[in-house]
């Protein structure tokens, strides 16, 4: 298994209903987007700036309750992509030695970066992903000069983003249904 370190990149809205989309970034500029729940959304964006607070945050909760007992998050490792859900895993290093914890992979991804451990991802996902990414990009770019508009000069980096997105949730959901 391979892992590649990756940091968050931006955030974006999903056109067709509205969630969040956290794009990751590894070195390589490869894409790994992140659809998330509006809560996971604000935990994600308070966590990337250091900026959560136990009273409100599931997060900084499991931080302080780790480091309390004497511990630290090593790393957050994302390994699997089953219908399009990403699952992940945190690696703590304790007084018993290391332990791995399966996790929702936006509240393992805030903890690690609350924590500032990395975040890794199977090097096999990210590949796969960014490739259907590029795929959607360019499908969107085809489309438009199809239809002789070209608006991308008028988009924002969030609109074209979520323009991008949006080709790529409809791949992904008719490689669902077969």
């Amino acid at each position: 298994m391979s892992l590649v370190s990756l940091s968050v990149q931006s955030f974006a809205l999903d056109p067709r209903d509205g969630k969040v989309v956290v794009v990751f970034v590894d070195a390589a500029g490869r894409h790994l987007p992140m659809w998330v729940d509006d809560v996971d959304a604000a935990t994600l964006a308070d966590a990337s700036r250091g900026e959560l607070d136990t009273a409100r945050s599931t997060p900084a909760l499991l931080l302080a309750a780790v480091e309390a007992c004497g511990g630290a998050v090593e790393r957050v490792e994302l390994r699997r992509l089953e219908r399009g859900v990403l699952h992940g895993a945190v690696i703590l290093d304790g007084a018993r030695g290391a332990a791995e914890l399966p996790a929702k992979a936006s509240l393992a991804a805030a903890l690690a970066l609350l924590a500032g451990a990395p975040v890794l991802a199977e090097d096999a996902i990210v590949a796969h992903v960014d490739a259907r990414v590029r795929e959607a990009a360019a499908r969107a770019v085809r489309a438009e000069r199809d239809t002789g508009a070209d608006s991308t000069l008028a988009l924002s980096t969030a609109e074209r983003w979520s323009q991008t997105l949006l080709h790529l949730a409809g791949k992904l959901h008719d490689e669902r249904r077969s």
